[in-house]
């Protein structure tokens, strides 16, 4: 009876790991910007326009909560309040065609008021490391309200971010009067 030997493959060196994953990440971001409307049927260049304006401004409003937000400044998905029927309309297009092109992920999970669920939208994880952010070690959910997440998209407006250090002008201390 022979033994049988398996060769243990060589470990892949961290630094050739990182610059896979930034290589592919860099990759998806181009052709989100310059391919998605000519690889996805029905997908106009406004649309791929739109899809990756939003992208980049919430890997914008992700960064600026990771180096600021205190309370909770991990986030990689949001959810959608203030859904004024009019705004949604133009929004739901974005939103499917990210989906379709599989940028963007739904769940149902609990929101957060009175035992009720709801959906969130989570970007695919390869976009992150492009931008600094790490995939595995973000899960708090941030609520954005669908027109500033259609100003982000049709007019490239960045989120509105209140850092945690200001002040903030219209709260009182506890010892004002």
């Amino acid at each position: 009876s022979s033994t049988t030997s398996v060769a243990m493959p060589y470990p892949i060196p961290p630094n050739v790991q990182s610059d896979v994953i930034l290589s592919r990440s860099r990759a998806l971001w181009d052709w989100l910007r310059n391919e998605l409307d000519k690889s996805l049927e029905g997908c106009s260049r406004d649309d791929a326009r739109r899809a990756y304006q939003l992208l980049d401004n919430l890997a914008i409003l992700f960064r600026e909560r990771l180096l600021k937000h205190k309370s909770e400044p991990r986030a990689n998905s949001f959810t959608i309040s203030q859904q004024e029927a009019e705004v949604m309309e133009k929004l739901n297009r974005v939103l499917e065609t990210l989906v379709a092109a599989q940028l963007l992920y739904v769940r149902s999970g609990p929101a957060k008021d009175k035992g009720k669920r709801e959906n969130y939208f989570i970007p695919n994880r390869l976009l992150w490391p492009e931008r600094g952010l790490d995939p595995q070690g973000q899960h708090a959910r941030v609520s954005l309200k669908a027109r500033d997440l259609w100003a982000a998209a049709e007019m490239n407006r960045q989120f509105p971010f209140v850092d945690d250090d200001e002040p903030h002008v219209n709260q009182k201390s506890l010892f004002d009067e």
